[in-house]
């Protein structure tokens, strides 16, 4: 009787365990339901941009530290490379220095009806506090940015969205508004140096607009150049760059600052800070607005 009993409950234990252990073993689809959902509403919304025939004009308003502090050096380090067209010296004093630079554009951005051709435009108002009016003119700055208000297409347009591969790393809370923070990471088969990193997306809004985006530093123009400074000084280039998009106008939000820092690291450790740019961007009037284009191609 005894031994009967000890083999029924040997039963019901294996029985109990194997039934846990399939509920542990069973694939969670919830996540992949909700992230199917989040990327088609994201679609959506990349479509609403897209679709916008815009010809605006704001003010973009940049400063620019740059700046070296190289710790532990008795001496001016001086390195000796050919980069670009020849033979050039970088410095890198002992000292902290730092020079600031400062700008302010009217920028245009004008997105041509029924084709995928969009032009920027910058006229140059003024460099360090002097009155200028440089048509035509080029950033100044040692990056380059352009275009930032169609940045959510390249992530999450209907048309790329077979490029990447997607993952909710994250969710936040601010004030009322409640975002999920996605990762898209480029696939095997994407094309090289597409950009790719974080965006945040406001899940408290029915368009499920994109707040926030953050880059990676491999997706930073120019990125080979940097690693072949990088070698020299024995570093690790880390380049830290994002937008945010606060300005809400007709559904859609704009740009309201960007950012991007340039650090170098030694073992892990922090080297120095090379460049700092922000950029805020205010003064938004617009010209004209339609929503008769269809798609998401690419732009040229």
């Amino acid at each position: 009787m005894k031994k009967k009993t000890i083999f029924i409950l040997l039963c019901f234990f294996l029985l109990f365990t194997s039934h846990i252990l399939s509920q542990e073993t069973l694939p969670d689809n919830s996540n992949d339901a909700e992230l199917e959902t989040i990327l088609e509403k994201c679609a959506d919304y990349c479509e609403k941009i897209r679709n916008l025939a815009l010809y605006f004009v704001f003010k973009e308003k940049i400063v620019e530290h740059q700046y070296a502090e190289m710790p532990r050096e008795k001496k001016d380090r001086v390195i000796r490379h050919g980069l670009g067209d020849g033979p050039r010296k970088i410095t890198i004093r002992l000292n902290h220095f730092r020079d600031v630079y400062r700008y302010v554009y009217d920028y245009q951005l004008i997105c041509k009806l029924y084709t995928n051709k969009v032009m920027e435009k910058r006229i140059l108002l003024s460099e360090n506090y002097e009155k200028k009016h440089e048509k035509n003119s080029e950033l100044k700055t040692r990056f380059h940015h352009s275009q930032l208000l169609l940045a959510p297409i390249a992530f999450f347009g209907r048309s790329h969205q077979a490029d990447y591969d997607y993952n909710i790393i994250g969710r936040e809370k601010h004030y009322v508004d409640e975002e999920i923070v996605i990762e898209a990471i480029p696939k095997s088969h994407a094309k090289e140096n597409r950009m790719h990193g974080k965006a945040w997306i406001s899940v408290s809004e029915d368009n499920f607009s994109i707040t926030k985006i953050e880059w990676t530093s491999d997706s930073v123009e120019n990125m080979d150049a940097i690693e072949i400074e990088a070698r020299f000084l024995q570093a690790r280039p880390e380049i830290k760059c994002s937008v945010e998009f606060k300005h809400r106008i007709k559904d859609i939000r704009f740009p309201n600052k960007y950012s991007l820092i340039e650090d170098y690291y030694h073992n892990n450790r922090k080297l120095y800070n090379r460049t700092e740019i922000t950029v805020r961007y205010e003064d938004y009037r617009f010209f004209s607005v339609s929503t008769e284009v269809k798609g998401d191609g690419a732009y040229q």
